[in-house]
């Protein structure tokens, strides 16, 4: 009896001491938003990978949810979703809507909503920041405009890894 007591209690630690590292690597997310169709859509569930970052850094096309210096109507930190498409030392500009890096073109398929008037001056990624944009250029705010600017790494939270819902469209997110 108090052997079968024992070995409950052992399992029951071990699933919470499992559980408590899942929680601390992944992370559900409801999307909130339209800039980042249509790779992601409003109010889909997205699995974060927020270890992805403990040892290597974002790398370009990476999609990452963020802590922006925005804030809700509830005085809560606004968590944003982008596309990586700068990292630290990048030379990032916009040509007539076209994104360069470091001087060459940026194939984006993914990009809709862009427009062929845009221009950004060249800016160089500072060191522990990365430059975000949405796939959804016309309905997105993002490292374009000066209330987000460029992103520090250590304000992102995860990389999104996993839609879950809609379960039509479980699957990666690339």
């Amino acid at each position: 009896m108090i052997r079968n007591l024992f070995g409950l209690v052992r399992s029951a630690i071990w699933g919470i001491i499992v559980a408590l590292i899942l929680t601390s690597m992944f992370q559900p997310t409801r999307i909130q938003g339209t800039s980042m169709e249509p790779t992601v859509m409003n109010n889909n569930l997205v699995l974060l990978n927020r270890a992805s970052y403990w040892v290597a850094p974002p790398n370009h096309g990476d999609i990452v949810v963020f802590q922006s210096s925005m804030f809700t109507d509830n005085n809560e930190g606004r968590m944003l979703v982008k596309r990586v498409i700068g990292i630290e030392h990048d030379e990032i500009e916009i040509i007539a809507g076209r994104v360069y890096r470091n001087g060459r073109v940026v194939i984006e398929e993914y990009a809709i909503g862009v427009n062929p008037e845009e221009n950004m001056d060249r800016m160089t990624i500072a060191e522990g920041n990365v430059f975000v944009l949405g796939d959804h250029r016309d309905m997105s705010l993002d490292s374009r405009h000066p209330s987000i600017g460029q992103v520090r790494v250590s304000d992102i939270i995860g990389q999104v890894s996993l839609r879950i819902f809609p379960f039509s469209n479980m699957g990666p997110v690339t």
